[in-house]
């Protein structure tokens, strides 16, 4: 936790030693002022009268700009830490990724690194600071009056002995409490996803006992943790008053054995306070400590996932051999089993099949996302390593996904690119929506046709950025009028020159094949199609 605060601190030194510096200042002026508080009532009020009002008037503005750039700089450092842990993530295996929701990494990562930043910054800081405070008023009162000094340590200590007893178990409560509001936010996520098809199939009542399920559990963890909380409330909020009364008492009771001056009692009417509001600190930052601590465990699960080995640089290659390759789901029994296909430059290699028979899985497999289970991969009859897998995808392969999503922002953004005509010419031949269009990934006000012709723009512009060795397109044509389809299956057969040229549909026979052969009985050194059936019978 504190190594990744660090590196966010150093990326924002400048925020970060302002903040140290109006949090010296203020906590300075805080312990100033009982002195001063204490001086104008042996003084004449007069002379003071201006002094006073200057440094009552200076307190607030210096507490506003602290909590201002604290507030800023926790932001920005939160961003740099989800930024950092993303691109962990993004290191490591797909298929271990996957098993959890999106929607639970992308809110844990942020509630993370806030209640880091927050934990660190604003709690960590501010009780250093605030125990450097407590002993320097502790050490002037103690020069007042040994004992009343004594006596305050005393009860802020047993006051903090049982905060510390409270935060041992509120930790754990925090944990449970964030594993089930993720459960209840992620069904409730879920079914506003797929609610259209839970009216239609008419599963609400279903859904919605699911759903209650889930929040009945995360309200009982709710009310363990607030009961916890609530206690450490209790002990905090009565201890200022409790540590008042107790001193004031006893200094009342010292007062007929020991003379006990009128200043001595102000300043420990005044200290006893601003001690008791440190303390109240410390306990914010127990609290927010097991907070950050339980959602570390969260996060820990998806940054200690297996990254996908990446020491080996891969050579460009001219033909892909698939050798007895076979792959299963965690827990399913295999979907490919025993595959051996060889696929060549300046051929279009279709693959087709029925639904289910693995044929976007054997995809994955071939781009590298997915690691496999048995077989190997041979480029121009070199075996790829598994250190090699991370460079051949990012540097080697081009893939348009079946499921491929768009991101947030205008679609001239999606598009990743910088070169105007290219994107002209692209918005001219696929006919895309406006440039400046903002869409989501779930946006509704997009049609499946308009959201693949974004994404084959995005995609052709990365095979002219990459220049890769394997192009792979998953249902390139899905949802697309015949006059764009036609457009992109001439681009395939003239990337295929190029490249290793793997489709997967199911619409180039017959409708499409006289663009890619004008013999359908021929093979010449051009254009080649194989049709794999990847069943088993």
């Amino acid at each position: 936790m504190f190594k990744l605060f660090m590196h966010a601190a150093r990326q924002k030194i400048g925020y970060v030693l302002s903040y140290v510096l109006l949090l010296v200042v203020t906590n300075a002026m805080l312990i100033g002022y009982p002195l001063f508080m204490n001086h104008m009532s042996s003084a004449q009020m007069n002379d003071l009268a201006l002094g006073w009002c200057l440094y009552s008037g200076l307190i607030p503005i210096v507490l506003y700009l602290k909590d201002y750039i604290l507030n800023v700089t926790c932001n920005l450092m939160a961003n740099d830490i989800v930024a950092d842990l993303i691109m962990q993530i993004t290191q490591k295996e797909v298929l271990a990724v996957q098993a959890y929701s999106s929607d639970t990494i992308n809110r844990s990562l942020h509630s993370y690194a806030f209640l880091l930043c927050s934990y660190y910054l604003y709690c960590g800081l501010d009780m250093l600071v605030s125990v450097l405070s407590v002993a320097l008023m502790l050490g002037i009162l103690y020069k007042t009056q040994m004992i009343l000094a004594i006596l305050v340590a005393l009860i802020q200590g047993v006051r903090l002995l049982a905060l510390f007893r409270l935060a041992s178990s509120l930790e754990s409560r925090s944990q449970q409490r964030a594993d089930g509001y993720h459960a209840f936010l992620g069904c409730f996520m879920h079914d506003m996803q797929k609610l259209k098809e839970i009216l239609v199939r008419q599963k609400g009542v279903e859904a919605g006992g699911w759903l209650c399920q889930k929040a009945k559990a995360y309200l009982c963890m709710q009310k363990a943790y607030a009961s916890v909380e609530a206690g450490m409330e209790l002990v905090d909020r009565s201890g200022i008053f409790l540590d008042q009364l107790f001193s004031l008492g006893a200094a009342l009771l010292l007062s007929y054995i020991l003379p006990v001056s009128f200043s001595s009692l102000q300043l420990l009417f005044l200290y006893s306070e601003s001690i008791g509001q440190e303390i109240s600190g410390i306990n914010e930052f127990m609290q927010m400590g097991a907070m950050a601590r339980s959602y570390h465990h969260l996060v820990k699960q998806y940054t200690s996932l297996p990254d996908v080995p990446s020491a080996r640089q891969v050579p460009s290659f001219h033909t892909l051999t698939v050798k007895d390759l076979s792959f299963a789901y965690k827990g399913q029994k295999d979907i490919l089993e025993h595959v051996e296909m060889t696929f060549q430059k300046g051929t279009i290699h279709v693959i087709s099949g029925e639904n289910g028979q693995g044929k976007s899985t054997f995809a994955k497999l071939l781009t590298g996302l997915y690691p496999m289970h048995r077989g190997e991969v041979l480029l121009d009859d070199q075996a790829l390593s598994k250190d090699g897998r991370l460079n051949y995808l990012s540097e080697k392969v081009c893939y348009l996904a079946q499921d491929a999503t768009l991101f947030e922002g205008t679609i001239r953004e999606n598009l990743f690119c910088d070169d105007k005509d290219q994107i002209m010419s692209l918005k001219q031949a696929l006919c895309l929506p406006d440039l400046d269009r903002y869409v989501h990934w779930q946006d509704p006000s997009l049609s499946g046709g308009e959201k693949r012709k974004v994404l084959l723009a995005r995609f052709l512009i990365e095979v002219a950025q990459k220049n890769p060795s394997l192009v792979i397109l998953d249902e390139p044509t899905a949802a697309l009028d015949h006059q764009t389809a036609h457009w992109v299956w001439h681009q395939i057969a003239a990337l295929s020159n190029t490249t290793v040229m793997i489709v997967i549909t199911h619409d180039v026979i017959p409708d499409y094949f006289h663009l890619i052969c004008d013999d359908p009985t021929s093979k010449d050194d051009r254009f080649i199609i194989e049709n794999h059936y990847l069943s088993h019978d």
